[in-house]
C-alpha cells in the first residue's frame, strides 16, 4: 500500500517507502539506491525528514556517491523546514570546517536552533563554544546554562563539564542553578 501511494506521488508515502528501503523492513531487502530515489522525491515535495535523510545518504555515501557539499545542501534544505538534527549537523560542519568553511558563529546559530528543539548534543556544543571563547570572548555563564540544558536531557558529558566549570568559577550549586 505504501509503494502504491508513493507511485501516486504522495510525499509522506515516498518518505516512508525510502525508510523501508533504508532499514530493510517489511520483508523488503535493504536498498540504499532506491531509498535515495524515494527520499529525493519526498524531499522535492518539502518533507523535511526526507531532506535530512538524503543529506545523511550523501554524507555517508550510501546509495549515492559520497559528497559532503551535496549533504550540506540537503541539511540546509531540511534546516529551513526546522529539522533539528539537520541543524545540529550543520553546526558540526561549521564548527569543524567539514564540507564548508570553519564559521563558529554560524555553528552557534545552528546549534542554538537544534538545542531549543531538544537536541542535547547541540546544547553541549554550545557550552563548549561559549566556555572556550570560540565566538570571540569566553562566556562561562552562558556555557553553564547550555551544559545544564544538555545535562537535563541526559548528557553525562555535559553534566561533567557543568560540574567542572562550576568548580572553576567557584560557584555553589545554588549559584550555578540560578544562572
Amino acid at each position: 500500500k505504501i509503494e502504491e501511494k508513493a507511485f501516486q506521488g504522495i510525499p509522506e508515502a515516498q518518505h516512508d517507502l525510502a525508510a523501508i528501503y533504508t532499514a530493510g523492513h517489511a520483508g523488503t531487502e535493504q536498498n540504499f539506491e532506491r531509498a535515495a530515489f524515494w527520499f529525493r522525491e519526498a524531499a522535492i515535495e518539502g518533507i523535511s525528514n526526507a531532506r535530512y535523510n538524503l543529506g545523511v545518504l550523501h554524507h555517508q555515501g550510501l546509495g549515492v556517491k559520497a559528497d559532503l557539499k551535496e549533504a550540506i545542501q540537503w541539511y540546509r534544505a531540511a534546516s529551513m523546514l526546522g529539522h533539528p538534527e539537520a541543524q545540529y549537523n550543520l553546526g558540526i560542519a561549521h564548527i569543524e570546517g567539514i564540507g564548508t568553511n570553519y564559521r563558529p558563529k554560524l555553528a552557534t546559530y545552528y546549534f542554538t536552533k537544534a538545542a531549543k528543539q531538544g537536541v542535547p548534543e547541540a546544547a553541549y556544543n554550545l557550552g563548549l563554544i561559549y566556555e572556550n571563547g570560540l565566538v570571540g570572548s569566553e562566556y562561562p555563564e552562558i556555557a553553564l546554562y547550555w551544559y545544564q540544558e544538555a545535562s537535563n536531557k541526559g548528557s553525562k558529558e555535559a553534566a561533567a563539564a557543568h560540574k567542572q566549570l562550576q568548580s572553576k568559577l567557584k560557584l555553589s550549586e545554588k549559584e550555578a542553578q540560578k544562572i
